[in-house]
C-alpha cells in the first residue's frame, strides 16, 4: 500500500482518502461513494472530472478519444484511470447527488454455480449463490465483477434478478465465439464451480426522489424487469413514476 491522500469532490463537497496504489474512482467506490462511471478502463469518459487544485497524478494507460491531450493538459481527468499523489480538489462534470450519497461500499466474496443454462444458441442464464460474505449489497440495475481464473482479468454483468434472495443472482450472458469470459462459461464452468466476484458497480439504478416518467425499451430475447421487481406496465410507482415499456424484435 502506498500513502493515502485527501481527495475532495466539488460541488458535492464529499472528501476521501486515496491510496496511492488505487484509481480515485476504486478508492471512493470502496467508501461507498459512487460516482458516475461505465467501462473502467478509461474508454468511455462517462467519469471525467477537472481537477481544480494539485497536480501530482500518474495515470494508467486510457483511450485518448475518452481524454484528448489537450484536455489533460487543461485539467481534465479520468477518474478510473488517475492515481493521486497529493491532496486533490476534483469538480464532477457527471454526477447525481442522490446517487453519490447513497452509494454501496464494494465487496468481494466467492459464489458457487447453482446452474448454468443455455437458453439460446448464443446465450446463457447462469445462477450463482454467495458463499462469502452471506450477502453483497447492490441495488437494481447495477453489476458484479466475475474474475476468470488464472489470467487476473474480470467481466462485468448486470444481475438479473432484485436483491434479498436468499443469497441467489441470476444473470443473462452472452456467448460471443472468441469472448474470453463467454468460453470460459461455455465450455468450463459446472454447478458447484466457485468463482470470485465484486459487487456493486454502475450507476443506472431508480432514483426515488425523482417523480418523471420512467420508459423502458427492450428486446424479445432480454425481457425488462422493472427496477423494483413489483410494478407492472401502466402502474405508477411508489415514488409517484409513471411506467411505460416498449418491446421490439427482428423479424
Amino acid at each position: 500500500m502506498g500513502d493515502k491522500h485527501i481527495v475532495r469532490f466539488e460541488p458535492v463537497g464529499i472528501e476521501i482518502e486515496a491510496d496511492e496504489d488505487q484509481t480515485i474512482l476504486r478508492a471512493a467506490a470502496e467508501q461507498g461513494v459512487q460516482l458516475m462511471h461505465g467501462c473502467k478502463e478509461g474508454q468511455c469518459a462517462a467519469c471525467k472530472s477537472f481537477i481544480l487544485q494539485g497536480e501530482d497524478v500518474e495515470y494508467e494507460s486510457y483511450s485518448t478519444f475518452a481524454l484528448p491531450d489537450y484536455e489533460k493538459e487543461e485539467g481534465s481527468t479520468l477518474l478510473c484511470r488517475v492515481h493521486a499523489y497529493e491532496d486533490l480538489t476534483i469538480e464532477l462534470l457527471n454526477y447525481d447527488e442522490e446517487i453519490i450519497r447513497s452509494g454501496l461500499p464494494l465487496t468481494k466474496g466467492a459464489v458457487e454455480v447453482i446452474s448454468n443454462e443455455p437458453v439460446t444458441h448464443d446465450m446463457r442464464h447462469l445462477v450463482v449463490r454467495l458463499v462469502e460474505p452471506a450477502e453483497i449489497k447492490f441495488f437494481p440495475g447495477q453489476y458484479m465483477d466475475f474474475v476468470i481464473p488464472g489470467t487476473g482479468e474480470s467481466r462485468s454483468f448486470s444481475m438479473a434478478n432484485t436483491p434479498n434472495r436468499d443469497g441467489l443472482l441470476e444473470f443473462v450472458v452472452k456467448i460471443y465465439p472468441d469472448g474470453q469470459f463467454s468460453q470460459f462459461l461455455s465450455e468450463r464452468v459446472s454447478v458447484g464451480d466457485r468463482l470470485e466476484v465484486e459487487a456493486p458497480f454502475g450507476t443506472c439504478t431508480l432514483r426515488e426522489s425523482r417523480s418523471s416518467d420512467l420508459i423502458f425499451v427492450g428486446g424479445h430475447a432480454c425481457p425488462v424487469r422493472w427496477p423494483s421487481g413489483r410494478w407492472s406496465a401502466g402502474q405508477r410507482s411508489t415514488t409517484g413514476h409513471a411506467l411505460r415499456r416498449t418491446c421490439a424484435s427482428r423479424t
